[in-house]
């Protein structure tokens, strides 16, 4: 054999070998991925609300005390609504956000809302939405967190 069919030779042989090897251990390591939950922010921006204390996944329990901040034009009249809905997506709780300041301004304004809610199952969510009183669907703003109901 010349020294060109020796080369040929061992390069086929290392790679036969490599895939062998792979094939036994391509998925042996692999970590698992993991989701976390995140909030959503529907037609708005992390700068119109912000909820103090509540992460999304966080264990809530009822009555659910909310307090945060949001522009002033995210309320109408001083006030917004929340519901809290169940993992169908139907709704088990609801309250209004009260501003605790003067909410006739740009600038954000702290609010305060109590939730009653009986959760079916182990997950859900937390809504806060603008008060539009237009009605006008494009008008409408959300936020949207991700909760663990605790029992």
């Amino acid at each position: 054999m010349n020294k060109k069919s020796i080369s040929i030779l061992v390069a086929i042989t290392v790679g036969l070998l490599g895939l062998v090897f792979l094939s036994q251990n391509a998925f042996v390591d692999a970590p698992e991925v993991v989701l976390l939950p995140i909030a959503t922010y529907q037609n708005a921006a992390k700068e119109m609300i912000k909820v103090d204390g509540i992460q999304p996944g966080n264990f809530v329990q009822s009555p659910l005390a909310v307090t945060g901040t949001a522009l002033g034009n995210w309320y109408f009249e001083g006030s917004f609504p929340l519901e809290v809905r169940d993992s169908n997506d139907t709704l088990i709780g609801n309250s209004i956000g009260i501003a605790q300041g003067d909410w006739m301004t740009e600038r954000s304004v702290q609010f305060y809302a109590e939730i009653t809610f009986t959760s079916t199952t182990a997950t859900g969510t937390l809504v806060l939405k603008n008060d539009n009183p237009s009605g006008d669907p494009i008008r409408d703003r959300a936020l949207i967190i991700p909760v663990t109901f605790q029992k």
